[in-house]
Order: C-alpha cells, then structure tokens, then sequence
C-alpha cells in the first residue's frame, strides 16, 4: 500500500474526474499524481511529448529502462519492460541495459543507453555521448531524449518515495496495446 493515498476516487472533484477520464489507463502512477491537480496538468503535457515527439519509440524506451533502472524504480521497469518490448526492444537488450557496450545495441542505441546511464547517476552526461548523439538525431530529438530520461527520473523519486504498488495488469503487453494513444 502506498505511503500516502491515492487521489480520492469516492469523492472526487471535477478536475480530478476530468484528469483520470483523460488518463488511457487508471494506473496507479496517475491516481498517485492526480492528489495534485497542477502535476496531473505537467504530466498530460510532458506525456503528450514524450509519446508524440520525433524520438524513436524503441529509443524512448531503452531510454526509459536505463533510467529506471538506474534509479532503482521497480514500478517504471515492469511497466516498461512490457511496453518495450511492444516498440522491439529485445530480451537480449533488456538483460544488458546497465552495459551500453553491449552487441546487442546498435551504435545509437548504445549511445543512448550510455547517456541515460550517465545522467542518472551524474545529472550532466558526457560531452563525447552528446556530440555523438546531436549528430545522429539532431538538436530536437536529442532535448527530447534528455527529457525523456528526466522525467522518468522524476517520476521514479515520486514511486519509489510514496511506495506505489504495481498495477495488477504490470507485466500483460495487451493491456498497454489496447490502450496506446
């Protein structure tokens, strides 16, 4: 059971009805949030560019392993594991998300999981990981990738302080492929 509650589901506020109406699936990463009407706000906006920007979908998620990961965020792994492998990141990837050297990713991917590593552990990543990775993606996409690995670092204090619980569908991928936006 989480540390604090979940929004108030019984006696709900209109903004709370409209956030969790606008939510594609009640997880309870989103019934945490929505206590805050004003962070339930950031989230929709953070989440529609992360979900509809230029980064590649199977980039965002190696993004978002290594970052989880990293920050020890259980309920963001499991969740990504399975959402992952949806965007074709492989097993092979997912057992080796701590060793950026790794065969199994190719040059911008293994850049990718090396940035993320980086910055999660250092705040700042390398120089050498940024040129390279402006230079493959772009100036766009990689704010997108930085953001991407921020929020998600973000996300994972607010989940790992508050103990949220996995969501009981945590680890089923047709929940999340019925219900992607």
């Amino acid at each position: 059971m989480a540390l604090i509650p979940f929004a108030d589901e019984n006696n709900p506020s209109q903004e709370l009805l409209d956030a969790l109406n606008r939510a594609p699936l009640k997880l309870n990463v989103t019934r945490m949030i929505a206590n805050s009407h004003a962070a339930q706000k950031a989230l929709e906006g953070v989440g529609a560019m992360i979900m509809r920007g230029k980064l590649d979908p199977k980039l965002r998620e190696l993004a978002i392993l290594r970052t989880a990961k990293a920050c020890g965020s259980n309920y963001e792994w499991m969740h990504h594991v399975v959402v992952g492998k949806g965007e074709g990141v492989t097993q092979e990837q997912i057992d080796n998300i701590e060793n950026p050297g790794a065969s199994c990713f190719d040059d911008t991917e293994r850049l990718v999981v090396r940035l993320c590593g980086e910055m999660a552990k250092n705040v700042k990543g390398s120089r050498e990981a940024v040129v390279a990775l402006n230079q493959k993606l772009g100036p766009s996409v990689l704010v997108e990738l930085i953001m991407v690995s921020g929020f998600y670092g973000s996300l994972a204090r607010l989940l790992e302080t508050t103990e949220v619980e996995l969501d009981d569908f945590a680890g089923k991928i047709d929940v999340f492929k019925a219900n992607r936006r």
